[in-house]
């Protein structure tokens, strides 16, 4: 109780047990943040979605009436990630055009948007903005220092460590 939890649904579009298990989290959670892709975020609504095994074939903006469905259903915070991320809260829609193509073809991003949402939250930014704003950044930054994603993965580590106040200012694409 009174604990932030931030479901990451992985795949919850591909099976039933998976989008049961999310939904059973959402209803238990009195703290929500919701951070997926878009045919997470559709499937979770309850909407038909197509999938690839657990990769998105939508883009956020699809899944943006899922997420105020979402949203108000659960009364939280959800972050819609992909080329653009999307992010609706109680006070709106932000969207973020930042981050690079080749993050999609890196294991794991989505998996740490959603550990830098819990770090934000434990600390006040219960929104997933500054998590989002953060990695995105981070990864553009970190894309023009790689040749791949394997080098883009270790390059992103160091520009996290490296970021600073003037760097997100410099570089954050909001609207």
């Amino acid at each position: 109780k009174n604990k932030w939890v931030v479901l990451d649904p992985v795949g919850c579009g591909a099976s039933i047990f998976r989008l049961q298990s999310a939904r059973q989290i959402a209803d238990l959670a009195n703290k929500l943040i919701i951070r997926a892709n878009a045919s997470e975020i559709i499937a979770l609504a309850g909407h038909q979605v197509t999938c690839h095994g657990l990769d998105t074939i939508h883009v956020s903006e699809d899944a943006l009436f899922s997420g105020r469905e979402l949203s108000l259903r659960y009364a939280c915070s959800v972050v819609i990630s992909g080329t653009v991320d999307c992010i609706i809260c109680a006070t709106g829609e932000i969207q973020l055009h930042n981050g690079a193509r080749m993050m999609a073809s890196v294991t794991g991003m989505g998996c740490t948007l959603s550990a830098l949402t819990g770090a934000f939250a434990a600390v006040g930014d219960t929104t997933g903005l500054a998590a989002t704003a953060i990695l995105g950044v981070a990864g553009e930054i970190a894309a023009t220092q790689s040749q791949g994603p394997g080098s883009l993965q270790v390059n992103l580590l160091d520009v996290l460590y490296h970021l600073d106040a003037a760097d997100l200012r410099s570089y954050l694409k909001i609207s």
